[in-house]
């Protein structure tokens, strides 16, 4: 999976009709999203972009070692204290495989701090006397106003047995 952004709107409050809704975004890319009618609360998770794993060696049998998770923030807020309703924030999602952060800034809320996931990096190949190297954790991620955290590292190639996995995000 390249990138998760979920913005959760729940409705705490008694009366309304407002049905919970999640939005996840898996591809690299720039997106724009509306806080709905009715919500009370949002919760926003971004994930850092994961990195590939790298190729082996098949004719000596080394593998290529996994790629590293990216960092992750989440956060969260009374729509009221965003503006309310019809607000926006503006996602972009690192692609796998780059250098780039996944973002969300404020389109037109109001009181929100930006939050910043950084991407993992990928594993190294495998070569002929060696079994490739697992990539590095993503840096913590920023903005969170309920949890920043790293990624997790790729694990290394593991000789005949396979290649190194990559690390859940």
């Amino acid at each position: 999976m390249s990138g998760v952004l979920s913005i959760i709107g729940t409705d705490f409050g008694g009366g309304s009709s407002f049905s919970p809704t999640l939005k996840s975004y898996p591809t690299n890319g720039t997106y724009t999203e509306t806080i709905p009618t009715g919500a009370t609360n949002v919760i926003i998770e971004l994930f850092g972009m994961s990195a590939i794993g790298q190729h082996g060696q098949i004719v000596v049998g080394s593998q290529g070692g996994g790629g590293g998770s990216g960092g992750y923030s989440r956060s969260s807020y009374t729509v009221a204290a965003l503006g309310g309703s019809g607000k926006t924030f503006t996602i972009t999602l690192g692609a796998a495989g780059t250098s780039t952060n996944s973002t969300i800034t404020a389109g037109t809320v109001t009181g929100f701090t930006g939050m910043t996931s950084p991407y993992g990096s990928p594993g190294t190949a495998g070569t002929n006397a060696n079994d490739g190297t697992g990539g590095a954790a993503g840096a913590i991620g920023t903005g969170g106003n309920v949890t920043n955290t790293t990624g997790n590292p790729g694990n290394p190639g593991g000789g005949l047995s396979g290649g190194g996995d990559g690390s859940g995000g």
